[in-house]
């Protein structure tokens, strides 16, 4: 989103009102969005003690239909805010990210401003797959938020003047759920300047990024030292894994730690270091939609990609030129193991893939599709 922004500041005054952690409005977070016109930060604690204790402070909201994703982040504040921003008269438009705050759009247009959102995934479809992967009680709760959110997400977007989805993937989708409506595809991409390919400096080292706490890194982290990790450690003598992310639950920690050849380093701070000097960034997303930036950034700094298709899904790349692609236990770490084996054909997959991030999905290009559609909505 930060990315977003700044393109989009180039034409536009932007005022960004967004819940943001206690602490997390410091001098130096307002200096690197400098090119904002004004800030309005609104605390939320995300820590899922905290989350579960809103849920349950609205279950009556939740066993009505609202979706507990949705519940987690409502804040009265921000709509006091909120309200008061649309009141003032100074704004030409409105921009909703993320679909649990799709709620925001009919306030805007009540105030006759129109409104663009960002779907940075279909969310139902994402907790249909969560659901897939669960058993008992989640097996029912993810249905349920699927249904609920479902219902959510069409409800936003038939409202909305303008919707941009991460993929053409989710565009179809969308449009699919909610024939006629204006939705452009503008993906997720890197500073394709910033993060330049990076020569490998540890020799036969596997590297797993993401933050735990999202269900589709914490299914993608456990899938991967249950059931790939020992295909993988079997298999070859000298691979290592490093797992980059903070959030990990105990009993993986644990896991991890038990393992000579599996280094888990919880948060870090220069995280294109760790993938840029690794021989293979992998991604077993088994669940989500939109696109995944990890795997951008991999390819921006000429770390080869394994990836399940799910993980690799809205992503323009093809399947032996620019990552490669397996859906099972067995699969993914036979591809791992044969790029471990073929230097010559680690560097032409790298070389590819930066090939493709150059082309498609720099920053700089994919601004302007924003800036475009936010001037046409606008001026209707």
């Amino acid at each position: 989103m930060f990315y977003v922004l700044r393109e989009l500041a180039r034409e536009f005054d932007i005022t960004l009102l967004t819940l943001a952690e206690p602490g997390d409005d410091t001098p130096e977070a307002r200096q690197a969005l400098d090119f904002l016109q004004e800030i309005v930060p609104v605390a939320i604690h995300q820590a899922r003690f905290k989350q579960l204790l809103r849920l349950a402070l609205r279950g009556v909201n939740w066993l009505l239909g609202t979706p507990a994703e949705v519940l987690v982040k409502r804040s009265a504040t921000l709509q006091r805010s909120y309200a008061g921003l649309l009141g003032s008269g100074q704004f030409d438009a409105v921009l909703v990210e993320y679909s649990q705050l799709l709620d925001l759009v009919g306030p805007a247009q009540r105030a006759g401003l129109p409104v663009a959102v960002t779907a940075h995934d279909v969310s139902f479809v994402s907790q249909a797959r969560k659901a897939a992967v669960s058993k008992g009680f989640w097996r029912w709760f993810w249905t349920r938020e699927a249904r609920l959110m479902r219902h959510h997400e069409l409800r936003g977007w038939q409202k909305s003047d303008v919707i941009f989805a991460m993929s053409d993937t989710d565009r179809e989708q969308i449009l699919a759920e909610v024939p006629g409506v204006d939705v452009r595809t503008m993906p997720n991409g890197v500073d394709a300047e910033r993060l330049q390919m990076m020569p490998e400096q540890e020799a036969l080292t596997l590297v797993f990024v993401g933050w735990m706490r999202h269900f589709p890194n914490l299914d993608a982290v456990r899938w991967l030292l249950t059931e790939i990790w020992p295909i993988l450690r079997a298999r070859h003598a000298q691979v290592k894994l490093k797992i980059c992310g903070g959030g990990m639950p105990d009993d993986l920690v644990e896991l991890a730690r038990a393992d000579d050849r599996v280094e888990y380093l919880g948060f870090v701070e220069r995280i294109d270091t760790e993938v840029g000097n690794s021989s293979l960034s992998v991604v077993p997303i088994r669940v989500g939609s939109g696109s995944r930036l990890k795997i951008l950034e991999s390819m921006a700094l000429g770390t080869p990609v394994v990836s399940t298709t799910i993980g690799c899904e809205g992503i323009l790349a093809t399947d032996g030129q620019e990552v490669c692609l397996g859906d099972t236990p067995e699969a993914f770490a036979s591809k791992v193991v044969e790029l471990l084996q073929d230097s010559d054909q680690r560097t032409k997959l790298a070389g590819q893939a930066r090939q493709l991030i150059e082309q498609r999905y720099d920053w700089k290009s994919i601004g302007l599709l924003g800036r475009d559609a936010i001037r046409e909505m606008i001026a209707r």
